[in-house]
Order: structure tokens, then sequence, then C-alpha cells
């Protein structure tokens, strides 16, 4: 028996699940999304538009209702998916650790929240620090407002992990830059610091 005769994904008949999942990759869709409901459909859209930098998608799954602060995971079909560890990550994380600028900007636009932290206790900025997303970084403390020391205080308080972080996975260069800007966060909103790393491919790093 073939993959496409046993797996429910696969099916165009009466069993189809409840949302279109034909513009999905299907190393991305868990074997429990054929039962998942419209909106649940359209906050994985979301989750993954923002990890791509996908624009229009972004926009399109808002538009079709997904919740911009979803917590909507996004599973390999390899192995139990049950087994997954979901680290709640909210769209705005996975466009801030991707260097998606663009999307970052839309989804606070649409009133996604850079207060939200994940499992770890890190906000969108500590995503954007560790991947040395240095604009993104800027951006958001300048989206912050009067509450930007706010902001540093929750980013410092996970300092070590995200320098950590940075060093292993975007670089000594940017982990240096990082260093420099947490020995006087008040002193730049990163202004002088050189742009991104530049857009991560979906496969590439993540936190």
């Amino acid at each position: 028996m073939s993959t496409s005769d046993k797996d429910p994904i696969f099916q165009q008949g009466p069993a189809a699940p409840l949302c279109d999942l034909r513009g999905l990759p299907q190393a991305c869709v868990p074997e429990r999304m054929s039962g998942l409901t419209d909106q649940e459909c359209a906050d994985v859209r979301l989750a993954q538009a923002a990890t791509r930098g996908e624009l229009k998608d972004l926009q399109q799954a808002i538009r079709s209702g997904a919740r911009v602060d979803t917590r909507a995971e996004m599973h390999i079909a390899m192995g139990d998916a049950g087994n997954a560890k979901p680290g709640k990550r909210t769209p705005l994380m996975r466009a801030c650790a991707s260097g998606h600028l663009e999307v970052v900007k839309a989804l606070l636009m649409s009133g996604a929240s850079m207060w939200r932290v994940d499992s770890r206790g890190w906000t969108p900025l500590c995503y954007a620090l560790a991947n040395g997303e240095w604009s993104i970084a800027g951006h958001i403390l300048s989206e912050a407002g009067n509450h930007r020391d706010r902001q540093v205080k929750m980013a410092l308080d996970h300092r070590f992990e995200i320098i950590d972080y940075c060093e292993e996975f975007t670089g000594s260069n940017e982990a240096d830059q990082l260093r420099l800007w947490v020995e006087s966060p008040g002193d730049s909103d990163f202004v002088a610091l050189p742009g991104t790393c530049g857009d991560h491919p979906e496969t590439g790093r993540m936190v």
C-alpha cells in the first residue's frame, strides 16, 4: 500500500480536511492537522508565513481569521508528532528569528504583541538579538516607545542565554557586538550596528 493510499492527508474525497491543505508542504503538516478547524489551519498558515517571510501569505492568513499571537506549532512529519515539545513561539518571534523585517512590521501593525514570552521567557526582542538581527531589534525598541526600558530589561534577564545562542548559531562577530550592547543598552538603539544578518531560510537556524 502506498503512502497516499493510507495517509488521510492525501485523500481528496468526502474525508478531506476541514480546510484546504494543498498550499502547505507535506513535510510541515502534522498528521493531526487533518482534523483541524479552519481557525487552527489559518493559525498554522500564519506561523509558516512568518517563518518564511511571505508577506502576502501572512496578510491572507490574517484576513482568514488567524490569530496574530497564535502559538501554533509546525512539526516535521517524522516519528511521533505527539512527542514534539512546543516552544510557545508566536509568529512575531518566528519572524524576528528569521530576519524578516517587513513581516515584523506587518505583524506589529496588525496588533501582534511584543510582550509575549515563549517557554523560556524569551520575548520577540530576544529572538532578534540571538540571531543578530539588529535592524529588527532596533525597530522593536522604537515601537516600544516609553516602554523601551522594560523591553531591554526583559532581554537582559536572559542575556547569557542569548549571547551563547548568538555565538553558536550566528557567529562570534555578532556575539561580540551583542556583548557591547549588553554593557551599555541605554546608549544605542542599534543604529550603529551593521544591518542584519539577512533573511534565514526556513531550514536554517531557528530558536
